[in-house]
This record gives structure tokens, sequence and C-alpha cells, in this order.
């Protein structure tokens, strides 16, 4: 008799940018948001030029780019080094989207997107982080507890990301003329 099974159909290859490296079950989640009295464009332009992060990161932290889709992430300093990860942009749509996942073999696998919505008086914007703790989920749970915990930090993160867009740019002093002194003649 002859099979009439199907074949199976060859799997095509998963695109690197797509691989899965946060799983659910395992993830910590965190999401946080902001309204920023600046326009999604603008706000999105600041947070895509990795120098204007390190600025508002409150803990030493090196930002390189690797190409226009991946940037290398160290955190901490000689003295206290805490890790060291790539990343990999996967989704970009300038003014409103931003995504991110950390390459395979990372210490802590994490993924995210950057959400930028245009709101009456500026733009919301929204963090959602997923990452697998080194501990374990109990880790996590015991960290949540501690006022250093990743959700506070990316609070604080957002804080300081409103505070430093919208402050108000510093106005040039006019430039000054030199003063010449000028000697009076006695007669």
């Amino acid at each position: 008799m002859p099979n009439l099974a199907f074949p199976r159909p060859t799997p095509r290859p998963r695109k690197e940018r797509s691989k899965i490296v946060v799983h659910g079950n395992r993830a910590v989640k965190i999401v946080r948001s902001i309204t920023i009295a600046k326009t999604a464009r603008e706000v999105y332009a600041f947070w895509r030029a990795p120098q204007n992060l390190r600025e508002i990161v409150d803990y030493p932290v090196t930002i390189t780019p690797k190409s226009e889709t991946e940037w290398h992430w160290e955190i901490g300093d000689a003295a206290k080094p805490r890790g060291s990860w790539d990343s990999l942009i996967i989704n970009d749509k300038p003014g409103s989207l931003l995504a991110w996942r950390s390459r395979e073999g990372a210490k802590v696998p994490n993924a995210g997107t950057v959400r930028f919505k245009p709101v009456d008086g500026g733009t919301l914007v929204t963090v959602k982080l997923e990452y697998e703790p080194t501990g374990g989920r109990m880790f996590a749970w015991l960290a949540r507890l501690s006022a250093d915990s990743l959700g506070n930090q990316v609070t604080e993160f957002l804080t300081r990301l409103k505070a430093f867009i919208e402050r108000p740019p510093v106005a040039k002093r006019p430039r000054e003329t030199p003063v010449r002194e000028r000697r009076v003649r006695e007669k």
C-alpha cells in the first residue's frame, strides 16, 4: 500500500531578530508609563541615541553602538562590575515604537518595548520590560521588596528622562563687548 502521509515541510530557519530569549513562564514583567511634554518624535529621537541614555541612567553604564541595530551594554565600573550583554533592536518605528531583546547567551536574558503615544500635552511613554532573573522567580520576588528593584529603577529612569527632556534650554548670554578704559586727558 502506498504511503499517503504528507511529507513534513522543511522548517524555515528562524530569523535572528525573532528568536525568543525570554520565556514567558519564567520572566519577570515590568510596565511603567510617564507623560512627557514633548512630541513623540522628539522623545523617540532622544531615546534612540545611546549617548543620551547614559546621561539619564543613575549608575555607571557604558553603551557602545556596534551597528545601527545592536548595542553593547556594560553596567557597573571596574570596582563593582554588574554585567554586560548585547541587545538587538528588533522593531523600530520612528516616533512610535522601539523594541529590543538581548542576544542569546546573556546572563540575564531580557526583552522590551518603549511606546511613544501622542496625548494632549505631550507623549505617553510606556516601557515594558521582561527579564529572566539569575536566581529564578523567588529571587526576583525578593528583589521587588527592595528599593533597588528593577521596577523602581525604571520608574526613576523615566522620572529623570522627563526632567531632562522637559528642562528649558539654557539661554546663551549675549556676548558682552569689552569695556575699554578711557583715559581722560587732563588739561
